[in-house]
């Protein structure tokens, strides 16, 4: 592509007097004709250094360069926090290569995923989630009552790896509430956490 480097400042801002590490996602434009691939985009924290992030490809322009990524990352900030981070993009960027990060994959009619601390098994009998060799539990398909007392489970229709990273993952999961309506559910994993 024709863009060699550019850098852009994204300042992120804590309004909440917490302290956390917020999970942040925004979409980059890219020039026509600048970029042809992600691989040539990285992101920079406030030290400086390079920043495990995910990018995805979400828009192309007529000569099928890059139009638009979604980068995705997590930022450790204090409670008020001005942080400011930056991209770079362009030919003469290259980042480090990911560190092992969040798994997921399709097996049969289910999706596994693996956040490096969690498992999970998403099916259309539920969501089964495990630490290791051990067992944490299963959420079962949900279950509305109307005023009389009439129940209505959630019956999935199809479930979809939406997004699949290193670093974040989305699973969608249509479905049916009985004859009472039709619904979306969607999950999303984080490298590194235990939800």
């Amino acid at each position: 592509g024709s863009l060699d480097f550019a850098a852009v400042k994204v300042e992120l801002l804590e309004e909440g007097k917490v302290v956390r590490d917020a999970a942040i996602r925004f979409g980059f434009p890219l020039p026509e004709g600048g970029l042809f691939s992600a691989d040539h985009l990285r992101l920079l924290g406030p030290d400086g250094r390079e920043v495990p992030a995910q990018y995805a490809i979400t828009a192309f322009w007529p000569d099928d360069s890059v139009k638009w990524v979604l980068i995705q990352f997590t930022a450790p900030l204090k409670a008020g926090e001005k942080a400011l981070y930056t991209v770079e993009a362009g030919n003469k960027v290259s980042r480090q290569a990911p560190a092992a990060g969040l798994t997921a994959k399709r097996e049969g009619d289910a999706i596994r995923l693996d956040t490096g601390n969690l498992a999970a098994e998403i099916s259309s009998n539920g969501v089964r989630f495990a630490a290791g060799t051990k067992a944490l539990g299963e959420l079962q398909n949900p279950v509305l009552a109307d005023e009389s007392g009439k129940e209505f489970v959630f019956t999935p229709d199809a479930i979809v790896l939406e997004e699949s990273g290193d670093r974040t993952a989305t699973v969608k999961i249509d479905g049916a509430l009985g004859e009472l309506a039709r619904g979306v559910l969607r999950l999303r994993f984080y490298a590194g956490s235990m939800a």
